[in-house]
């Protein structure tokens, strides 16, 4: 049996360490707290766990420094800004699935040189810019804080813009980058009150779309599932439906001539 990790849960969510106490047993976790005020500062600050969930930003100044996923009851950008700018893991709002972090804490856990995976270059509401390391565990991170950011749309609308997001970021960390830790992802998100932006470039090289035949959006009309059998051939993972998906998700796709710079739009009605 595996050696256990600790998990320490701080402030006035009390069901929270419960919660992910059962999501968590499967893998042997120890789920401490919920502590609050002075005992949940002194025991953030010992030695012995490897993650911190706090129930908001206002820990990541209290207890700087420690490895934490913060969780709060209402999202706001500005203390979505503040976790990136802070270092935290990850950041959810309610309402969330239980599940969903509990994953993410593994993922924390599994890789845990991950403190300077994503650099905040600009930190607005307005203009968000990170740069993120070409990594999987980044990627996720980064497509969860943007999927906060989402939070005032409706569910179905920011769902479908953040999945749209992963699915480009994946594929210029995997097929721009070729996977390589080194290199680094930009995005920027622009809002203005009749769309939001997201501009994405990798470092790759780009590419043609005639050379595309390890991905649907490059099937025949009558061979509609034949990248399926180009990646099987040659020994790729299923898959290959991104740039198709995320073109179905959003209002707008456009990629530049060389294939490694991608802008995703969606058109809001100003009036709401």
């Amino acid at each position: 049996m595996g050696e256990t990790k600790t998990l320490l849960v701080i402030g006035e969510m009390p069901d929270l360490a419960e919660r992910l106490s059962q999501a968590l047993r499967p893998g042997g976790w120890q789920v401490d707290g919920p502590l609050v005020g002075d005992d949940a500062a002194a025991a953030a600050r010992e030695e012995r766990y490897e993650l911190i969930v706090a129930d908001g930003a206002h820990w990541m100044e209290r207890v700087p420094g420690k490895p934490m996923l913060v969780v709060e009851r209402s999202s706001s950008p500005e203390h979505v800004l503040t976790c990136i700018r802070a270092g935290a893991f990850s950041y959810f709002s309610e309402p969330f699935d239980v599940r969903v972090v509990a994953d993410m804490i593994l993922r924390a856990a599994a890789e845990p040189g991950w403190t300077d995976d994503l650099k905040l270059v600009s930190g607005t509401p307005e203009w968000v810019e990170i740069h993120a390391r070409c990594k999987t565990q980044a990627v996720e991170r980064l497509v969860q804080y943007m999927r906060e950011m989402l939070r005032d749309l409706e569910p179905a609308d920011g769902d479908a813009l953040s999945t749209a997001v992963r699915e480009i970021l994946l594929n210029g960390m995997e097929h721009g980058a070729g996977s390589d830790e080194s290199q680094r992802l930009q995005l920027a998100c622009v809002r203005t009150r009749r769309a939001i932006e997201f501009y994405i470039r990798d470092p790759g090289e780009g590419f043609s779309w005639d050379a595309l035949p390890h991905a649907a959006v490059s099937n025949p009309p009558d061979s509609p599932t034949s990248h399926i059998d180009y990646r099987s051939e040659h020994g790729l993972r299923p898959g290959g439906f991104g740039i198709l998906l995320a073109r179905n998700l959003v209002d707008e796709l456009v990629y530049n001539e060389k294939g490694n710079e991608v802008r995703i739009i969606k058109y809001l009605d100003p009036d709401q």
